[in-house]
């Protein structure tokens, strides 16, 4: 049983969560053994496309017949529904730690990405964990063409994000990275893909209700440690104030709710 519920009076004395109807989890959702056993089950594939990424795949589907759910009928939408909800939960909720894992290739559907082999156990460390925590994931999957949400130079991105000096040319402005830097970048990024089915397989979590950030998966983040309990209410609470004052003309809709989420990504120790 979970920890994470937000109570409606600590998070609100008027107990009126009324403002957040209109958003997709206004309140704490129900995560089911099933959903969790449904999870496991999901495969992972490259997107060859741009930059390239890593993608979940639902059971039994290929990312060409998944991608058709989303112009699909009412069952279509419906499991999609649930991926968005058990994808959402596990992203913020479920706990996992660097170490040695062991994969199955059953995971993997499709081609890997050029360069890279296969292989029957993966090595998750610090380094992939920050990359799933700063990747700018959408739908289940991380941006094909800004993986990292600021530069198609993706690698110097990847350097940044690690905190990792850039150089720039002088006149141009360009980044500069080594040849050398540049392709452990490259192998660092293919190797998500193998980081994200780790996930699938090993992140760690109970049935339970859960508080979702309230726009679902529009602003996705991967915590891969669960939020405190007072952060979840802070998160409700700073929410609820958004839509107030949305409603009154104010504030930037897309970039406060952004800042909202990524409050509610941080990682306290």
């Amino acid at each position: 049983m979970s920890m994470f519920i937000a109570g409606c009076n600590q998070v609100n004395p008027n107990n009126d969560r009324s403002v957040l109807s209109n958003e997709r989890f206004p309140v704490p959702i129900a995560l089911t053994d099933a959903d969790i056993k449904w999870f496991r089950s999901f495969g992972v594939s490259w997107i060859f496309s741009e930059s390239g990424s890593p993608s979940l795949v639902l059971p039994g589907l290929t990312l060409e017949t998944q991608a058709k759910l989303y112009s699909g009928n009412d069952d279509a939408r419906s499991l999609l529904d649930r991926f968005e909800r058990v994808f959402t939960t596990f992203t913020v909720y479920a706990s996992l730690t660097p170490g040695v894992y062991s994969i199955d290739a059953n995971g993997i559907v499709g081609e890997l990405p050029d360069g890279f082999p296969a292989s029957a156990k993966f090595e998750l460390t610090q380094t992939h964990m920050d990359l799933m925590r700063q990747a700018w994931w959408r739908e289940g999957f991380i941006d094909y063409k800004y993986p990292y949400g600021s530069y198609k130079y993706y690698e110097a991105d990847m350097a940044t994000k690690l905190g990792e000096e850039v150089p720039r040319n002088s006149l141009t402005g360009v980044f500069e990275l080594s040849e050398l830097n540049q392709q452990k970048y490259q192998r660092l990024h293919k190797e998500l893909l193998f980081a994200l089915l780790v996930f699938v397989k090993y992140a760690e979590i109970e049935a339970g209700k859960y508080q979702l950030p309230v726009d679902g998966w529009k602003n996705p983040l991967f915590r891969l440690s669960p939020p405190t309990k007072q952060q979840v209410e802070s998160y409700i609470m700073k929410a609820i104030e958004l839509k107030v004052l949305f409603s009154k003309g104010q504030g930037d809709k897309v970039i406060d709710w952004m800042k909202l989420n990524q409050d509610l990504s941080k990682i306290i120790d």
